[in-house]
């Protein structure tokens, strides 16, 4: 039997928020309390898994919150960056590939029409549709926030030695594989 429980326990000062007890699962009898977030699995690779989604989430908070247009929500720079990446399609094509619901699109990509920064063109065959595309400032303004969290991570990474730097670029290959695998 399998089975994989996340649990959150916070810190020393802090109050323990209704988790009083530790975990036991089977194989794993009197599993230690965890003080930090912890996953606790029979998966032979859930400390890997872990460190991977807590170093990936930290990393792209760091990069959200640098991020250089405050006015926008990190979602409408999702869609800006994904359009200057992918080049123009429709709102379900952008919902797909951002792998959120169509009508969200939609209500972005209305602000982000009103903002000046995408244009809405009828679809050449469907004329149920419309085409998303940047405009020039949308196009500026994406190309500015890739920059920003580019020169950010550069920064970090003139520290790393040569191998380190080798282990990530293999990461990142691995990583951009598995993130086209999870759905």
């Amino acid at each position: 039997m399998r089975v994989g429980v996340a649990v959150a326990v916070v810190g020393p000062d802090m109050p323990v928020s209704g988790i009083e007890e530790f975990l036991v699962l089977p194989n794993r009898a009197n599993a230690p309390r965890c003080r930090n977030l912890d996953i606790v699995s029979d998966l032979p690779d859930s400390g890997l898994a872990r460190d991977l989604s807590v170093s990936a989430m930290r990393l792209n908070r760091r990069l959200r919150l640098r991020h250089s247009s405050d006015r926008l929500p990190v979602a409408q720079l999702s869609i800006l960056t994904t359009l200057l990446r992918e080049g123009p399609m429709t709102t379900g094509e952008l919902a797909a590939r951002e792998r959120i619901k169509p009508p969200s699109v939609s209500r972005s990509s209305h602000t982000l029409g009103e903002s000046g920064l995408i244009s809405r063109a009828p679809h050449p065959t469907d004329g149920r549709q419309v085409v998303l595309q940047l405009t020039d400032t949308g196009t500026a303004t994406a190309r500015k926030e890739i920059a920003s969290r580019e020169i950010a991570l550069a920064e970090q990474l003139e520290n790393l030695t040569a191998r380190e730097r080798e282990t990530l670029a293999a990461a990142a290959s691995i990583l951009t594989e598995i993130v086209e695998q999870v759905d």
